[in-house]
């Protein structure tokens, strides 16, 4: 008995040990962990924090006695939005852009309803604030009569970029990131098509910045947090039919070298009308090439 409660010991500890490894290190397939799970649990929850859907420091708000179009002016002659279940003020300097204030006096930023530049600047600071955190920029999240958003430069005040930041944005393709940056939500670039990341720094730079993933589910091991992370590779290891969004990452590059990007014109289909007078007009041709020939056959015999 005393043998076999031994035995049972030993396979216990075994399987622990077999389990460490799996616990410790959970990762999306691609980068290495910056350490054991409770290390990146707590780096998680503390960049989590300002996401809404986590339930951090906004979580959802009650809405004020807004008019028509969420609009709110307070007592102080301060205008507000509310937008993405939060109550945000409307910048003063710039009304293309929304705010809350941080603790650390900092600000927390997004787009506002209207027009959008196509390459839009984000703001390093507003209102003599300095930002340091973007949600929802560029069109494509709030105003459908917006153009669309291809290209985003971020500012050298920015450290972090968020699970919302430039999601389903659909028709962005150009992000550009200054080294401020030192951690990046894993689905901050999710729904978009074919983006492209430019990085200010050096690759050694880009592969020291943490990639994290946060979870709501009980199971804590979905929680990660990774450096050396491979853009390329991820999301959808095992599933090829979903494609990565990011599909290339450029190095020690200049934002003011580079071109302002211009909406390519999609191909307007052609009406039926046209499309019957295409082939009438290409019949005629081959016809008339047809009997051009045989003249010219003839001509040449007499």
């Amino acid at each position: 008995m005393k043998n076999f409660k031994k035995l049972i010991a030993v396979i216990l500890a075994v399987l622990m040990v077999a389990a460490i490894p799996m616990t410790a290190f959970a990762a999306p397939h691609t980068g290495t962990p910056i350490g054991n799970q409770g290390v990146q649990d707590a780096f998680v929850m503390e960049a989590a924090k300002l996401g809404i859907y986590t339930g951090g420091d906004f979580p959802e708000e009650e809405m004020w006695d807004y008019d028509e179009n969420y609009l709110y002016v307070d007592d102080n002659g301060t205008v507000w939005r509310f937008a993405s279940d939060m109550n945000w003020i409307v910048s003063k300097e710039n009304d293309q852009w929304l705010y809350r204030e941080l603790d650390d006096g900092t600000l927390y930023i997004m787009s506002n309803n209207g027009e959008v530049d196509q390459n839009l600047v984000v703001p390093s600071a507003l209102e003599g604030k300095t930002v340091t955190k973007v949600r929802n920029a560029g069109a494509g999240t709030l105003s459908l009569d917006s153009l669309p958003t291809l290209s985003i430069t971020i500012p050298d005040t920015v450290t972090s970029i968020e699970y919302n930041s430039f999601r389903n944005n659909g028709k962005l393709k150009r992000v550009v990131i200054p080294t401020s940056v030192k951690s990046i939500h894993v689905e901050a670039f999710s729904l978009t098509d074919n983006i492209e990341l430019y990085y200010t720094g050096t690759e050694e730079q880009w592969n020291d910045i943490v990639v994290w993933n946060h979870t709501s589910t009980l199971d804590p091991t979905n929680n990660w947090a990774v450096t050396n992370f491979n853009w390329l590779e991820y999301p959808y290891e095992g599933r090829p039919e979903i494609k990565a969004p990011v599909k290339a990452v450029h190095f020690n590059v200049n934002p003011d070298e580079l071109e302002p990007l211009v909406e390519e014109e999609e191909p307007v289909e052609p009406t039926l009308f046209e499309k019957l007078v295409s082939g009438i007009t290409g019949i005629i041709a081959t016809i008339t090439g047809f009997f051009k020939g045989i003249f010219d056959f003839f001509g040449s015999i007499f």
